[in-house]
């Protein structure tokens, strides 16, 4: 992680910080009003800048609109008719306007140095699409499996000397979802002009479509 926000540095040394990519980081909240305060919180906790942070309220019915009201002029605030996440998704996109897109659910949250680490990711491996970071699942404040990731993604990141590793994925991804939340991605805006946006049609595995894409 640390090797990750010196090449950030390395990168933008003597140009300050507008030099850097700008984040569009998408929030999609769906009936989550609990959730909004601390998985808002983890992103304006963020140690990256800039970025920008839009939050999608697809057409929730409980106090998704009210909790969200409290971050008003911190975050982008989109309201629309439910449609579902993918939907959710492309209404942040067409609002975004950096070169970097972070997707984030509105039941998880982010560690500080996310963004920062992925920016880094993005800028030692250019050619990547999709940047992927790890991370754990809780539940009721306990830590349930210590990785987000399993199986190939495990097995080649293990022999790997910084814990980080650019591969052509296509061929695993058809055999499994290596991704377990779009939470942990960030696509490079290029990446999603040429391969299309999320298919709203798609209920449950839009985002498994679109990694494949």
């Amino acid at each position: 992680m640390s090797e990750r926000a010196e090449t950030i540095d390395g990168e933008t040394a003597g140009a300050g910080v507008s030099a850097r990519p700008l984040v569009s980081v998408i929030v999609t909240f769906y009936n989550q009003a609990a959730f909004v305060h601390p998985t808002l919180s983890s992103v304006l906790a963020q140690d990256y800048s800039p970025m920008e942070i839009i939050v999608v309220d697809d057409g929730s019915t409980d106090d998704t609109p009210q909790a969200c009201a409290a971050f008003a002029g911190r975050v982008r605030y989109v309201r629309r008719s439910n449609g579902g996440p993918c939907a959710a998704r492309n209404e942040g996109l067409r609002e975004a306007r950096g070169s970097l897109i972070a997707h984030l659910d509105g039941d998880d949250l982010w560690d500080p140095g996310k963004i920062t680490a992925q920016v880094a990711g993005g800028l030692r491996y250019p050619e990547a699409g999709m940047i992927v970071v790890d991370g754990e699942m809780f539940c009721d404040g306990e830590a349930l499996p210590p990785s987000l990731f399993r199986g190939w993604v495990s097995s080649r990141l293990a022999k790997e000397p910084h814990g980080a590793m650019l591969a052509e994925c296509h061929e695993p991804f058809v055999r499994a979802c290596l991704v377990t939340t779009p939470s942990q991605v960030m696509f490079r805006r290029e990446a999603l002009d040429r391969v299309g946006t999320w298919k709203e049609s798609i209920c449950l595995t839009g985002d498994h479509e679109l990694y494949l894409r």
